[in-house]
């Protein structure tokens, strides 16, 4: 089986269990991943928050946007446009939000500001599951491999204990973040 193979074979199955996740194990495991990371120094130091939007079944990144309206940190999430490529734009409130592609919600661009200085930024970067390493297997955009490969920023993935795995299938293409945080821990490159 191809490296491409494999990945889509190991989507299928962590989106099969995470969706299998009583919903109270779910709420506090997230609790516990989002005080790690307000604790976290990177984040803590960090002027501007790069967070997703979360839906389905992904971890809370509501609560990590609340918090950055709350304690004078500038939220800021993506646009995804064509050729896999994300920008990022500054939000003050939910309000700024509208339906974007695939349905998340995302700036509305007529009324929010580019990001155009990643200067003290963390990147919060969408994922399935991760390896020990950062490396991470997301949905097969290649948004965040493309906007990681040309913009300096920590990045961070949160992700499960259960989700993370001993090496994940990766390409030449597919860029690794540089810490992991998990219920239990952070894991650095």
């Amino acid at each position: 089986m191809g490296v491409s193979e494999e990945k889509k074979r190991l989507r299928n199955e962590i989106i099969s269990k995470r969706r299998n996740i009583p919903a109270h194990i779910k709420e506090e495991l997230e609790n516990r991943i989002f005080d790690r990371l307000i604790s976290y120094p990177p984040f803590i130091n960090s002027k501007t928050v790069l967070v997703y939007y979360s839906v389905n079944d992904e971890i809370n990144t509501k609560n990590i946007i609340e918090y950055c309206f709350r304690n004078n940190k500038k939220a800021a999430l993506p646009v995804c446009r064509q050729n896999r490529v994300i920008k990022l734009y500054y939000i003050t409130s939910c309000t700024d939000l509208t339906d974007g592609r695939y349905n998340i919600p995302a700036p509305d661009v007529s009324r929010c500001n580019p990001v155009d200085d990643f200067t003290d930024s963390i990147c919060i970067v969408p994922a399935l599951c991760f390896d020990k390493s950062g490396a991470r297997l997301g949905y097969g955009g290649g948004y965040y491999d493309g906007f990681l490969n040309s913009h300096k920023t920590h990045s961070a993935g949160l992700c499960f204990d259960g989700f993370i795995f001993e090496n994940i299938p990766v390409e030449s293409h597919d860029i690794a973040v540089d810490a992991v945080i998990t219920e239990s821990g952070v894991f650095e490159k």
